[in-house]
């Protein structure tokens, strides 16, 4: 395996392991993922 093989591998490991996380966290709020809007900070506190 050449360094940059081992280099895209372990982030490949890294981003599983970020989606991991973020799934544990979502089902801890019970919040689909479909209910995320993609707002900036400025508008989500428009209002």
């Amino acid at each position: 395996m050449t360094e940059i093989e081992s280099n895209e591998a372990a982030i490949r490991n890294r981003l599983a392991t970020v989606e991991d996380r973020l799934l544990q966290v979502e089902k801890r709020l019970n919040m689909p993922p479909a209910a995320y809007s993609h707002k900036t900070r400025s508008q989500a506190f428009a209002n």
